[in-house]
């Protein structure tokens, strides 16, 4: 067992940096006290990130958003950077509004920041539960950005998660599976 001291991080540089990430590496103290390298990717200054998770009439809104990491369509929500001044909700209707056209009509609940995949990035989320309507759009979409959205059925969505073929995001598999068997 740990003393309280140990693990913990000692210091990190930027090895590399983008527009939008940082790739660092970081020197720690391992829990028997040796020092150790890991690697990883930081939103640059820190930035946080939302994920809409949106419900219209009873059904689930998803995107099929071509990710470029992993050569393909992947079905996820809508998700974004939170802008410098911007609370979570605040980004999700942003977000939303760009990446789908859809409004959000009443926020459900807000999650606190959770980690995305904390083995290779300190980025945090904060997933934001909604109702949503209006009519769906691809204008707000960047040249950057292949996203089409999707309102999808309880049986809709569990036939998309029985074809292998689709690409699921770990986050949305979760959700999907919750909606398609929730009583």
């Amino acid at each position: 067992m740990a003393d309280g001291k140990l693990p913990r991080v000692l210091d990190e540089k930027v090895v590399a940096r983008s527009k939008f990430l940082e790739f660092k590496e970081r020197r720690y103290l391992n829990k028997f006290g040796d020092e150790s390298v890991w690697y990883m990717a930081s939103r640059v200054g820190g930035r946080r990130a939302v994920m809409i998770v949106p419900f219209c009439d009873g059904k689930l809104v998803v995107t099929r958003e071509f990710r470029v990491p992993i050569g393909g369509y992947e079905y996820s929500f809508p998700a974004g950077l939170i802008d410098d001044g911007e609370d979570p909700v605040t980004a999700a209707k942003r977000e939303m509004r760009e990446e789908t056209g859809l409004e959000i009509r009443k926020v459900l609940t807000v999650s606190p920041p959770v980690f995305n995949s904390p083995g290779l990035t300190d980025e945090a989320l904060t997933l934001v539960y909604a109702e949503v309507g209006g009519t769906t759009s691809r204008d707000g979409l960047e040249p950057d950005e292949d996203i089409e959205t999707l309102i999808l059925s309880r049986e809709e969505v569990a036939a998309l998660m029985a074809d292998e073929t689709n690409l699921v995001g770990a986050k949305a598999w979760m959700e999907f599976y919750h909606f398609v068997n929730e009583k």
